[in-house]
């Protein structure tokens, strides 16, 4: 096989393999929202085990998903290995690698973002509201921080090398 045909075949696996990413993190949508539905419904404990069970439906293609990523491209890390993301990054060409970091910023600052005003809708809510949030508050605390002093401690070691 030559070169082009090459590429043209990884072109094509590749989209098939986003399409199917596309697919299950869709499912894991609805599963949320169905989940959301029920709270919003106020159903009871038996109510959530019913609702659990698309959650636990999109878990089965999710897994097979991950694993189907290292047997479609051999070069890929296997899931949990260390430096995994580095590795990943290493097998990609120069444009995939400038999409992935640009795309991964651009998510990095969304995220930020709504993590900050999660964190402000549910302190008001709490205030407001009387009710007591302070277990999500302290989730939202953690991702935050987590996420911001990640990033910057990565970057920071970057320009100390």
């Amino acid at each position: 096989m030559g070169g082009e045909q090459t590429d043209q075949i990884e072109r094509k696996a590749n989209i098939k393999f986003l399409t199917a990413s596309v697919i299950v993190y869709g499912q894991y949508v609805l599963s949320f929202i169905s989940l959301l539905l029920l709270v919003i419904g106020g159903a009871d404990s038996e109510g959530l085990l019913i609702g659990m069970i698309p959650f636990l439906l999109v878990s089965v293609p999710a897994v097979m998903l991950g694993v189907f990523q290292n047997r479609f491209d051999a070069r890929m890390p296997k899931l949990g290995e260390a430096n995994y993301v580095e590795k990943s990054m290493q097998i990609m060409d120069e444009g995939e690698r400038h999409i992935t970091i640009v795309s991964m910023f651009k998510v990095y600052h969304f995220n930020i973002s709504l993590l900050f005003l999660g964190i402000l809708i549910l302190v008001w809510i709490s205030i407001v509201g009387n009710y007591n949030q302070a277990p999500g508050i302290i989730v939202l605390i953690i991702l935050f921080g987590y996420n911001v002093f990640g990033y910057l401690w990565k970057v920071s070691r970057f320009y100390r090398e």
